[in-house]
């Protein structure tokens, strides 16, 4: 039996969803809901370790990184529902969307976010920081208790056969490109190599925007034969298009 050899391309970007306003679920329920009803999820107590700013330029993209004491078990390119409370001095617009729904759900903000790498007692999400959610996130102490549950969308490297699959290429916008290097880390780590070679393209409005290019050019340096990079900057070289 001969086996086609292919070029794998998986296009990494923000995943999202949404949730119910007027929700008949009790504010101190530990379930949520999904747009649309179920799914539904437990949700997980945390603590925010550390959130660092891992761009090039002004801090606009953070990396949250989350302890939990339960064990857990997320893939890079799933998709969780990560809550936090609102500042002490309440700087919510109390006529947006974010302060509606946070008041719905206990003073819980939530939204959707996706898991760039994962431990059996932490995980780590890439975020852009560029409303109040966000910057809640991005500004929060650490030891700050946040939560979250859910596991939704399909992790990244699942359906990849390294027996049929010549080369992999991941393609990513914005901080799209979190569960794609958490992604590539673990492929790296397959015993003896396994994983085919990974190019990442990561695309980019501006140069300041690029995410952990100095972590990304040290796995190309450990890994010349498994793994290249290079980013596109659409202000400077325009936009990937189809």
């Amino acid at each position: 039996m001969k086996f086609l050899l292919a070029t794998t391309i998986l296009v990494c970007a923000a995943n999202a969803f949404t949730f119910p306003r007027h929700s008949t679920i009790p504010a101190s329920n530990t379930r949520l809901h999904a747009a649309g009803g179920p799914p539904q999820y437990d949700k997980i107590e945390a603590t925010l370790r550390h959130a660092e700013k891992v761009d090039n330029g002004n801090g606009s993209s953070v990396m949250l990184r989350i302890d939990t004491r339960e064990a857990i078990e997320y893939e890079p390119g799933h998709v969780i529902a990560l809550e936090i409370q609102d500042a002490e001095d309440n700087t919510l617009d109390a006529d947006s969307k974010t302060s509606t729904d946070a008041q719905e759900n206990g003073g819980w903000m939530r939204g959707p976010y996706t898991v760039s790498r994962s431990t059996e007692h932490s995980l780590d999400v890439l975020m852009k920081v560029v409303g109040e959610k966000s910057k809640r996130f991005a500004s929060a102490e650490v030891g700050t208790p946040v939560r979250f549950g859910g596991k939704f969308k399909v992790p990244i490297l699942e359906g990849i056969s390294n027996d049929t699959t010549k080369r992999v290429v991941f393609v990513s916008t914005g901080v799209g490109v979190g569960p794609c290097i958490g992604a590539i880390e673990k492929a790296l780590l397959e015993e003896e190599s396994s994983f085919p070679p990974i190019d990442l393209i990561a695309s980019y409005r501006t140069e300041e925007e690029i995410v952990s290019k100095e972590h990304l050019d040290r796995l190309q340096e450990k890994h010349p034969d498994k793994f290249s990079w290079k980013t596109i900057v659409s202000n400077e070289q325009g936009r990937l298009s189809s």
